[in-house]
């Protein structure tokens, strides 16, 4: 194992001889007559731990210190002072400015000896502990990113169910999906409050629309896939899908209830049937008591019904489905995000 390496800056031929011989016997030392060529040294070395003078010609130990604390690839390296000088206020300033310790001149052997071990131990401590941190940190990092992971498989399978039940496209929950990413990707265009939402929101919200139409597990699969128009009796039925959904969750949320990816989850499938104006359903919210999940999704929902086709109906040109969006603005859909839709038009397009 190699020996720890130890510079000693000292103009005075004869305290450099006595370091020397002090440390050769426990450590790597090199000699220095001026912080110069002490500082020369270390822009292409590195050493474990330096000694130095206070008071030298050139550069005194305090400039050398601030170079050394000004350089980031040397600033953690413990600087010892060795100074003749006993002013309180000198030692104060040493220790301000970053010097790991100092020590009064002369000194013995072993004072000398247990400073600069006590310093190594610490550093070799920090690095250790730094390493710990550093293994700990990129651990929960995997570990996010595996959740991340199960947590998107979990709603994607889950949505599928949900689409085979239906008469939707096999691409509706790819296009739900990607419809909120666009939405979210610039929702910082957004003129209030939404502009405060998280990256970690956005995904959230990208990753629950999927699941908007989970409580249709509930509704009978005639009513359904029925190819023709629905009967007044059936469109209600048909409307209890998000509360029924807002139900399932609640039965099996448990402790994760106020966990914001299903609380998100839940406000999505509860709202994304309300309306701008409040004329729809199941609680007639309006405007911003609508949450911004629920919002979105909805607008993503609907842009995909018009876009796509249909048992009942063909699909609307591009030019089509953004006149029917702009019309509903203020209506069906929130203002701002039909100003997002229109800046954005070609990526909503692209989609399709």
């Amino acid at each position: 194992m190699a020996r720890p390496f130890i510079m000693a800056v000292d103009d005075q031929q004869t305290n450099r001889s006595i370091i020397e011989a002090m440390l050769r016997d426990f450590y790597e030392v090199q000699l220095f007559a001026d912080g110069e060529s002490a500082l020369r040294f270390l822009s292409r070395h590195m050493t474990d731990l330096i000694l130095l003078d206070y008071e030298m010609p050139g550069m005194t130990g305090s400039e050398v210190l601030l170079a050394l604390k000004a350089d980031t690839r040397v600033r953690d390296i413990p600087v010892i002072f060795l100074t003749a000088m006993t002013d309180s206020k000198i030692e104060a300033e040493m220790l301000e400015n970053g010097a790991a310790d100092y020590i009064h001149k002369p000194f013995r052997a072993t004072v000398l000896q247990r400073r600069i071990k006590m310093q190594l131990d610490l550093c070799s401590n920090r690095r250790h502990m730094e390493q710990l941190i550093d293994e700990r940190t990129e651990e929960m990092r995997r570990d996010y990113e595996r959740s991340q992971k199960r947590q998107a498989l979990t709603a994607y399978m889950l949505a599928l169910i949900t689409e085979t039940r239906d008469d939707s496209s096999s691409d509706h929950v790819d296009h739900i999906t990607e419809l909120t990413r666009v939405l979210m990707k610039n929702i910082d265009e957004y003129p209030k409050a939404a502009r405060a939402v998280t990256p970690e929101q956005a995904d959230y919200i990208i990753q629950a629309a999927k699941l908007h139409d989970i409580g249709k597990i509930g509704i009978s699969e005639k009513v359904l896939q029925k190819p023709g128009k629905l009967t007044v009796d059936e469109f209600e039925l048909i409307k209890t899908h998000p509360v029924l959904g807002a139900r399932l969750l609640d039965l099996h949320m448990g402790e994760l209830k106020e966990d914001l990816f299903f609380k998100t989850t839940r406000d999505i499938v509860l709202y994304h049937h309300e309306k701008w104006n409040g004329s729809g359903y199941p609680e007639k919210l309006s405007g911003d008591t609508i949450p911004l999940s629920a919002r979105v999704t909805a607008f993503a929902d609907v842009y995909d019904a018009i876009r796509s086709v249909r048992p009942y109906k063909a699909s609307y040109t591009r030019e089509q489905a953004a006149k029917m969006i702009v019309n509903e603005s203020g209506t069906h859909f929130d203002p701002g995000l039909v100003d997002i839709f229109m800046r954005h038009e070609k990526d909503f397009a692209a989609l399709y």
